[in-house]
């Protein structure tokens, strides 16, 4: 399951498109809700199932009350949780309800400023290697060819 907030999501549609092309089997709200669909009920089953959540971070990732909601619940079932710093925030962990959740957690730096990232596609970077080598490990199973 990818958790963003949605200022980034044309980033994050990229991320789910190159997930599912590496075989990978990603949950986004917005390619598993349809009209009439309960959100907080897709967004519950979305955890539950997931094997891992991807917490794509910004400031207002931080502040959005159903961003807190699902890492509250990911933490809850205790779901493997991998950061990616989007944006800078103002302190790591992040300040605010989600501190608890992230204290004692690292992050990928995917901000704009690392010296890694260095073309328009945040996600073709040494960066998103670190990324599939975390996804790995939590879900060994997945043949993701010569990546």
């Amino acid at each position: 399951m990818i958790s963003y907030q949605w200022d980034y999501q044309k980033y994050i549609i990229d991320l789910y498109k190159l997930l599912i092309k590496l075989n990978y089997k990603c949950w986004l709200d917005i390619f598993q809700m349809g009209g009439g669909d309960s959100l907080f009920e897709k967004i519950d089953n979305g955890i539950r199932y997931a094997k891992c959540v991807i917490a794509c971070i910004t400031p207002q990732y931080t502040k959005s009350i159903n961003c807190q909601r699902e890492m509250s619940l990911s933490d809850a079932l205790s779901k493997p949780i991998i950061s990616l710093l989007l944006e800078q925030t103002d302190t790591w962990p992040p300040s605010a309800p989600m501190s608890m959740i992230f204290t004692g957690k690292s992050f990928i730096d995917f901000r704009r400023s690392n010296k890694n990232i260095q073309n328009d596609s945040i996600w073709k970077s040494k960066q998103f290697k670190k990324l599939l080598a975390q996804l790995k490990e939590i879900i060994p199973e997945v043949d993701t060819g010569k990546f």
